[in-house]
């Protein structure tokens, strides 16, 4: 069962349970993240004890803060507490959150398991992931991602960044024939096994240099999203982003390129016609299709290069074809 195994492997290492789980930062993330775990805890009944703790005072989320209460889950507000800190022997970490705050850094030091929600939701949901992440155009792609496999017959939950958290999707995510997820950076400092079947990479340029020592290091996280790939699965890459291709160089899995400017055998490119208009071809999986991208309701370059590494990525699950034109020219996004 999903479940049990999802515990066994989040209790990995772990002397035996109970063992006291400690969620670092509030916010939809961290209320799902803290709810899960402490409604699991059944499973390897052991008890233990689950605390959400927040620098902050979450004014304004009384009733999710009451809930976690009925949930049995303790809440340390207004500042971390260091003994709690101290007795933690699981923390997850929501995105929010740097791995280098002092109490996280004496943690590990101590060799305490420091996961993001991420990885936690990996390791309860059975269904393969296809992952995008990119410095922009992430929540576009994977709400259209996720709108053409729906209009292709394929069960898809879709979440992450954008939307549910993915811990709200274990149920779901058991259910359907894959998960669709955006991904950022920040969630993907703290993953060990997290493993997209399919790993989309829009662009990189500098951002939340803020986080990062500098722009190398967040480079680094980005492509964390293919860290734990195999030679069975697949990356979807923009040929156009210098950085994007020379770090793709080490990846394991089949590369998929999307490009503007330039014909790539094998994947997703623009063509402009003589006649006027222009069409993006696909050539993934052998099978060839055609579509007009000028009749779309998503306009200018960064869309027809996020139409382009969806059409990718959905034809490496065998879509393509009508149901994809119609998903691609109903779609709106989120305002």
């Amino acid at each position: 069962m999903v479940l049990e195994r999802g515990v066994d492997l989040f209790l990995s290492g772990a002397k035996v349970p109970p063992i006291d789980i400690l969620v670092v930062g509030g916010g939809i993330t961290g209320f799902g993240t803290a709810r899960f775990l402490a409604d699991v805890k059944g499973v390897y009944k052991g008890g233990g004890s689950v605390t959400l703790t927040d620098t902050g005072d979450l004014s304004g989320k009384e009733e999710e803060l009451k809930k976690l209460k009925a949930f049995g889950v303790s809440l340390e507000l207004g500042g971390h507490l260091v003994g709690t800190f101290l007795k933690g022997e699981r923390f997850v970490v929501s995105p929010g959150v740097p791995l280098y705050i002092d109490e996280i850094a004496k943690a590990k030091e101590r060799g305490v398991r420091v996961l993001g929600e991420l990885e936690l939701a990996f390791r309860f949901i059975d269904s393969p992931f296809l992952a995008i992440t990119g410095t922009n155009g992430k929540t576009t792609t994977t709400a259209l991602l996720g709108d053409i496999l729906k209009n292709s017959g394929i069960k898809a939950a879709v979440g992450g960044n954008i939307g549910e958290p993915l811990i709200n999707l274990v149920e779901e995510g058991s259910n359907v024939d894959y998960i669709v997820a955006e991904i950022s950076s920040f969630q993907l400092e703290a993953i060990e096994k997290f493993r997209p079947q399919i790993g989309v990479l829009l662009n990189i340029s500098p951002d939340h240099l803020d986080r990062y020592t500098g722009y190398d290091e967040y480079i680094e996280a980005k492509m964390k999203l293919f860290l734990n790939q195999t030679e069975d699965d697949c990356a979807v890459l923009n040929g156009d982003d210098l950085e994007v291709v020379e770090r793709s160089k080490s990846l394991k899995g089949k590369k998929i390129f999307f490009s503007r400017e330039k014909k790539v055998a094998g994947g997703v490119y623009l063509e402009e016609k003589k006649s006027g208009g222009r069409k993006i071809v696909s050539e993934v999986g052998g099978e060839k299709y055609t579509y007009d991208l000028d009749k779309y309701f998503l306009k200018g370059v960064h869309n027809a290069e996020n139409i382009m590494a969806a059409i990718g990525a959905s034809a490496l699950v065998g879509c393509g074809g009508d149901d994809v034109d119609e998903a691609i020219m109903n779609f709106r996004p989120a305002l």
